[in-house]
């Protein structure tokens, strides 16, 4: 294996995060407020904001994603690269393609679970100019963290691809993109950046 395939999957494995079950969000509800005659009366609801939509849509998609990326390297010899478009554009697409890439050379294989330990939301933009050079997407961004301890990639002889000294929890910004917003299935990841405190 050479250096640099060796640097691609160890990167993945440093930096891989995982996915949970989500949380159940809760839905909106009727709240019962007493009238002046003292007869419960029903409010209804406030509509979520564009942001709120914006957000829950692509914290969606950051979760599918975990879940993505992880069974795309449990069997890579068998896997097209295509695997990944539904949940990456961009920089990160590129990025887990060339981990593919990477795993094919060298017949490893993922395994284990990844689990979000949490995931905040950072900053929503949806202001985008798909006539731009380059074009400008919507983006929410998160900051999430992950438990990794449980996810590994091993080479073809058994042997761990994954850093001793790997940390079992990993602290990323995640930046979530839509080229087609106002449209709610074009949200993908753009982009996963270590932060400088990387654990968490």
């Amino acid at each position: 294996m050479n250096v640099r395939t060796a640097a691609v999957l160890a990167l993945a494995a440093a930096l891989l995060t995982g996915c949970s079950n989500p949380e159940p969000t809760p839905g909106p509800t009727s709240a019962a407020t007493p009238s002046p005659t003292g007869t419960p009366t029903t409010t209804t609801p406030t509509s979520a904001s564009p942001e709120e939509e914006a957000t829950a849509a692509a914290e969606e998609v950051v979760r599918e994603y975990f879940e993505t990326v992880p069974r795309c390297l449990a069997d890579p010899m068998n896997t097209e690269p295509s695997c990944f478009d539904d949940v990456a554009i961009g920089t990160e697409l590129n990025d887990n393609r060339n981990s593919l890439i990477a795993a094919q050379q060298v017949e490893s294989t993922a395994s284990g679970t990844l689990e979000v330990v949490s995931i905040e939301p950072q900053s929503v933009d949806l202001t985008h100019d798909q006539q731009a050079s380059p074009p400008d997407a919507a983006t929410v961004i998160f900051e999430v963290c992950t438990d990794v301890s449980e996810f590994q990639i091993v080479d073809k002889d058994g042997n761990s691809l994954v850093p001793e000294d790997r940390d079992p929890r990993v602290r990323t910004n995640m930046g979530v993109l839509n080229y087609d917003y106002p449209a709610t299935d074009g949200w993908r990841v753009g982009f996963v950046e270590e932060l400088e405190e990387s654990t968490c």
